[in-house]
């Protein structure tokens, strides 16, 4: 009877045993860890926030000319290389001259000769000639001058009842064939003078004017184996060396050689295109920031200056749309250096709505990146002590030494150049040095925006609401308008996703 309650007791001792020990060693094991948390902060800071639309595009000069030559021969020599300046009409390129002067000589040669033949057709009377038909003139006149002095003689002894009225009317019409007769010499003389046929004339004067007209093409044709530029600017290429032959293009059906490429560098603008989604928010007369891969951290203002009516297909990643052409032109005084507060820009739509697939860029290269956060904090080491016999600065000193550090000596703005490719943003808004917080450091509760604050940003754990007056949004970063000041830190924890 004892033995039959020994054994189930001890039975159930160790059935409770056995669970007493599963439930203390497997139970920590079946419960569900708490996730891994990833806390990110960051300092508040002023930045330049701005709603753009982006646009690419190359440098080209306001006035740009390709040189040609309008004879055809060899390069004989070269005056300039390119990115040499150059003034309007200074010499770029010789020809060879031979061929031309040779042609000129021989257009000369005929030009005297058909001088000649029209001089002689002229004068077609040998000297003794016009000295015969001179001479019958005078004679005529000699005749006439008798014939004229005997009828007035006649007249007066007529009135005297001296001779008859016949006497008196053959010596008027002895006077009248003398007349005559003048007249007839003279003008033979004259005719003699005039030389051979009108007709004649006028084919050998036109024959001078042909010939003329071919001396005056050679000098011009030798005057155009000296290639000057037509307007003052740099020379941007050269692509003929000395013994390159040079077409015409003038007078050949190619268009002609291309001697050298000038251009204005003075006044610049960016053959720039955008998306055809952007194209009802760009208008004339929107500024631009231009900046360039080559210059990292410079940017220079500008303006849209035309817009294109037609746009252009283009295929880009494999998808193909319409992009619009616009002109953007260059103030060459303003480039400037982006400061690290006003190095971001949003080229995206306002409120963080579509993003067009646009990117963000952040200003300057080797910038602190504004959306990074920070994890630690490391305190900066204290100074070294000065040496021994050092007399400490006073306050005037150290300030001069502060703003010398604080004021480095203004760099040389970069030059720009023809084809360089530009990296363009229309801005459509502009909010610059306003207090900026990355939006997922916002958080909301029932619709209002809040953030936590660090009140000391070496202890994670104290922690501050703030309730937020958002404002302006790039749709990564949010002007704060108030609830945070300018060097408060803002802490963000959100569990870490692990992957199945």
């Amino acid at each position: 009877m004892h033995m039959r309650y020994v054994r189930p007791a001890i039975t159930w001792i160790i059935v409770i045993a056995i669970a007493f020990l599963a439930y203390r060693f497997l139970a920590p094991l079946l419960k569900s860890k708490p996730p891994e948390m990833d806390v990110q902060t960051i300092v508040v800071q002023r930045e330049d926030l701005r709603l753009v639309v982006p646009a690419d595009g190359v440098v080209q000069p306001a006035t740009l000319v390709e040189v040609k030559s309008k004879a055809s021969d060899v390069v004989e020599s070269i005056d300039v290389q390119p990115g040499d300046k150059v003034t309007a009409g200074q010499v770029l390129v010789e020809l060879s001259k031979t061929q031309i002067t040779s042609r000129l000589k021989q257009a000369q040669a005929d030009l005297e000769a058909s001088k000649a033949r029209l001089q002689k057709i002229k004068a077609n009377m040998t000297p003794r000639e016009k000295a015969a038909r001179e001479s019958a003139v005078r004679q005529a006149q000699l005749t006439r001058d008798q014939a004229k002095d005997q009828y007035d003689r006649f007249k007066e002894l007529r009135a005297k009842d001296y001779v008859t009225q016949k006497e008196v009317d053959d010596a008027r019409t002895a006077y009248e064939q003398a007349e005559e007769a003048l007249k007839q010499a003279q003008q033979q003389l004259d005719f003699d003078l005039k030389g051979g046929e009108p007709e004649d004339i006028a084919v050998a004067q036109a024959e001078v004017l042909r010939q003329q007209a071919v001396v005056d093409d050679m000098n011009d044709e030798l005057a155009n184996t000296t290639i000057r530029s037509p307007i003052a600017g740099t020379v941007l290429s050269r692509p003929v060396e000395v013994g390159t032959a040079v077409a015409s293009g003038v007078s050949g059906n190619t268009g002609g050689t291309v001697v050298a490429t000038v251009g204005d560098l003075s006044t610049l603008y960016i053959k720039a295109q955008i998306d055809e989604t952007d194209l009802g928010r760009v208008q004339v007369g929107l500024p631009c920031r231009v900046s360039f891969d080559a210059y990292t951290g410079w940017i220079w203002n500008g303006k849209v200056s035309k817009i294109y009516p037609q746009g252009e297909s283009s295929t880009n990643g494999g998808s193909s749309g319409t992009r619009f052409r616009v002109d953007v032109s260059i103030d060459l005084k303003s480039a400037h250096q982006e400061s690290e507060r006003g190095g971001g820009s949003g080229a995206n739509d306002r409120g963080g709505g579509r993003r067009s697939g646009r990117m963000i860029r952040i200003g300057s290269a080797g910038l602190r990146n504004p959306f990074a956060p920070t994890r630690a904090y490391a305190a900066e080491p204290a100074p070294p002590p000065p040496p021994p016999g050092t007399k400490d600065k006073t306050a005037k000193d150290k300030a001069q030494d502060g703003a010398a550090e604080q004021a480095p000596a203004k760099e040389k703005a970069p030059e720009l150049y023809a084809l360089m490719t530009a990296n363009v943003e229309i801005v459509l808004e502009d909010h610059p040095n306003v207090l900026v917080l990355p939006s997922q450091y916002i958080k909301y509760d029932s619709g209002k925006p809040y953030c936590e604050v660090l009140p000391d940003p070496k202890d994670q754990k104290q922690r501050e609401r703030r309730e937020l007056t958002v404002g302006f949004s790039d749709g990564l970063r949010n002007e704060i308008v108030s609830g945070l000041t300018e060097g408060e830190t803002v802490i963000l924890e959100r569990p870490i996703k692990k992957e199945a």
